[in-house]
């Protein structure tokens, strides 16, 4: 199969995750309906074609990775009152907001990721058909509306397309391409990983990797073997007719090794960052 490569840059993101009361949570991953939404929004798709967003995302598979650890998390407490104000939209357009519960004080927390540097890798099944991943490399370079990660103050702080030559992966699984991508990635923080080799020495390049669960690994915890341990089940896909979350699908969370030229030749890095 083709996969597209993303690379997700931004100093504050934000997944979704369940909400509880005013708690609104974030994944350390993105959410299906997430990313239907970001290309959705790329591509000019309104909210009210909900039969496309619904097709592009039962077409959409994807894995997603941090090349080294998983970014950090804040919480922002906020308090708002909504008083029939207007405010832009991302189409250009002025919307007027008005609280639910008068002119009371609305109090709530989100969590957002901090400094985040994901890499995506994603089809579309079946591929022949519209949009094609061609087509996505169009509508992300000139995006129709604004793209934001999660939330709307969330704005990527670089292009999402890497360069030609990384933008496509060949492989079987979006574990397979993002392992090859991972491999294919020149280094951003070589003196990080020479403080690395220096404490140890076996130390070697790894991905945080999230990818949908094999079909032999689904259903392993209701037959009672053993499943993997970054097995989930997690609630992430749109009704985009209803306008909530339903469904379930099952994914893994796992720590690979990552075989580039640099660890294949077991070169000493120094700490300036160049071969020694």
């Amino acid at each position: 199969m083709r996969f597209l490569a993303l690379n997700l840059q931004a100093p504050l993101a934000s997944f979704g995750g369940t909400a509880v009361d005013h708690y609104g949570i974030t994944r350390p991953f993105p959410a299906a309906s997430m990313l239907t939404g970001l290309l959705g929004n790329a591509l000019g798709y309104q909210r009210s074609e909900t039969e496309k967003l619904t097709e592009l995302q039962e077409r959409l598979i994807f894995g997603a990775f941090y090349r080294e650890t998983c970014p950090e998390q804040i919480r922002d407490y906020q308090t708002v009152q909504l008083r029939g104000e207007t405010s832009w939209t991302t189409d250009g357009t002025r919307a007027e907001r008005k609280g639910a519960s008068g002119d009371s004080t609305h109090i709530r927390y989100r969590d957002y990721l901090t400094d985040l540097d994901l890499y995506i890798v994603l089809t579309l099944m079946p591929a022949e058909k519209s949009p094609t991943l061609d087509n996505l490399v169009q509508a992300l370079e000139r995006p129709a509306r604004p793209l934001s990660l999660g939330r709307k103050t969330c704005l990527p702080s670089e292009p999402l397309l890497l360069p030609p030559a990384l933008r496509f992966q060949e492989a079987a699984t979006p574990a397979e391409a993002a392992l090859n991508l991972a491999g294919a990635l020149p280094f951003r923080k070589r003196e990080k990983e020479a403080e690395a080799k220096k404490r140890n020495r076996n130390t070697s390049p790894a991905i945080h990797l999230m990818r949908p669960a094999l079909p032999a690994e689904r259903g392993l915890t209701d037959t009672g073997a053993h499943p993997p341990a970054g097995l989930a089940t997690i609630t992430d896909e749109r009704n985009w007719q209803g306008g909530f979350h339903g469904g379930s699908r099952q994914i893994v969370i796992e720590k690979l090794p990552v075989r580039t030229e640099l660890s294949e030749k077991e070169t000493t890095i120094g700490v300036s960052g160049e071969p020694t």
